[in-house]
């Protein structure tokens, strides 16, 4: 297990959840963004027996933990996450 990964999820409760299917930047912030992921994959998922899977758990804490000044979401990138904003026309990306 994630050493902070406890203490994480308690002081990024009440955060905006991160959707890793709405991801994008430049070639240098996704390769280390994709490093950090499959890291934390081949550390941990790999071995994981239980029925939870790691993948929004592992983006953002790597992405608040260390992407944090560089993160953009909400309008006008994305609707809000599980909101089903269909009929929002002001982003680019609408979540279902």
């Amino acid at each position: 297990m994630i050493s902070d990964f406890s203490d994480f999820e308690i002081q990024n409760k009440s955060k905006v959840l991160l959707n890793c299917g709405v991801i994008g930047g430049g070639v240098g912030v996704m390769r280390d963004l994709m490093n950090e992921l499959s890291n934390i994959h081949r550390q941990y998922t790999t071995s994981n027996e239980t029925p939870f899977t790691l993948d929004m758990g592992a983006f953002n804490y790597v992405l608040r933990t260390r992407f944090s000044n560089q993160i953009i979401h909400g309008a006008p990138v994305n609707t809000v996450f599980k909101a089903y904003e269909a009929h929002r026309a002001d982003c680019w990306f609408r979540h279902k």
